[in-house]
């Protein structure tokens, strides 16, 4: 993958099976292991 995005890079990720820190975040939010808060927060800089 020489030369890719950023972009194209998560992309391919996500193909492959990847689950986001955000997505893994929501799913311990809906098991009550943490709070929409603390996704929110630790996330922050995942948006693009």
């Amino acid at each position: 993958m020489a030369k890719s995005t950023a972009q194209k890079i998560r992309d391919f990720a996500r193909d492959q099976g990847m689950t986001t820190l955000r997505e893994d975040g929501w799913k311990k939010v809906a098991a009550g292991i943490t709070t929409v808060e603390e996704v929110l927060r630790v996330t922050l800089s995942e948006q693009t």
